[in-house]
């Protein structure tokens, strides 16, 4: 990692070590959904038992889930979140939000309505600045680096694992979030993207990533509808990679895990990159917010009927 590298040591980074492939992520799903059990992972996830087994280790083993015994003789558990498990209730509700404006096509599998128990009423979630109230737009969004590198500020010029199978999922929720990014390369790919850079060069010196692997997920993020290509103006042209309106979108999520690693996977020395609001220099708040009564979103508050 060179020195003006930002990406490969981010809160977000970290934050995708921590959380694992896309199983986890399906797994995470699951859990925020109400279902605890081995075997109802099993049928709602379909990973096979020694996967899921792996995962949920992995899970416990970074805090984010804790075993709960309901019976003693045979003695069985149930996985729950813990504290740092239900802080990525943002994350996950950014996700819903992305599905259901972008995958119409899984319409018909998504939870079709959010509920809001404190004002009764069907909602969207709503990513906002916590400071000053707007609603978050990638072209309010800017960063520099961090305490963790010591870099010329910059600005942004529009913002912020993939596995090879696809999942035998049932609900569709969270799924096509987890075939555009879950691997370890493609969410850093599309950062650098929110970062401005817009040149195969330019995101393979950034991220120190294999050229034949940086094409293979530019590609797919084009075919994701994600990125696209554009031919350069200046001369030798280059083709160029820019955010379509659904990969601008992705920037909730993103910022979404990016806050969590910030809150939970402190840096000895600082965080690599800060990310900020335009209404101030400190580094963003960001909150999910009901968007009938604009108050905050809290898991114990959200219902996801199924009628």
């Amino acid at each position: 990692m060179h020195e003006g590298q930002l990406l490969p040591g981010s809160p977000i980074a970290k934050a995708l070590a921590a959380i694992g492939d896309r199983w986890s992520i399906l797994i995470l799903r699951e859990i925020f959904l109400g279902k605890n059990r081995f075997g109802e992972l099993v049928e709602a996830t379909g990973a096979s038992r020694a996967t899921l087994t792996k995962r949920l280790r992995s899970l416990v083993a970074n805090g984010i889930l804790y075993q709960n015994p309901y019976q003693e003789r045979p003695l069985r558990v149930e996985y729950r979140l813990t504290d740092k498990g239900f802080a990525l209730y943002d994350f996950a509700l950014s996700i819903w939000q992305w599905e259901y404006r972008f995958s119409a096509h899984d319409r018909a599998a998504l939870p079709l309505r959010l509920e809001h128990g404190l004002c009764g009423h069907a909602f969207v979630p709503e990513a906002v600045c916590s400071r000053c109230g707007r609603v978050i737009d990638i072209h309010d969004i800017g960063y520099r680096p961090g305490p963790g590198r010591k870099n010329k500020p910059s600005v942004n010029e529009g913002a912020l694992r993939r596995s090879s199978a696809r999942a035998a999922d049932k609900t569709g929720f969270m799924l096509h979030f987890v075939d555009v990014v879950a691997d370890p390369w493609t969410p850093l790919v599309l950062a650098a993207a929110f970062m401005g850079m817009r040149h195969f060069d330019d995101i393979r010196r950034e991220l120190g990533i294999a050229t034949n692997i940086l094409s293979h997920r530019l590609k797919l993020l084009v075919a994701a509808d994600v990125l696209h290509q554009v031919r350069g103006e200046q001369k030798p042209h280059r083709m160029a990679y820019r955010l379509t309106e659904k990969g601008r979108a992705l920037i909730v999520p993103a910022l979404a895990l990016h806050l969590w690693a910030f809150a939970w996977l402190p840096a000895e020395k600082g965080a690599s990159m800060v990310i900020f609001h335009d209404c101030s220099s400190a580094p963003l708040q960001m909150q999910m917010n009901c968007s009938h009564c604009h108050a905050r979103l809290k898991p114990r508050d959200v219902s996801f009927p199924r009628t």
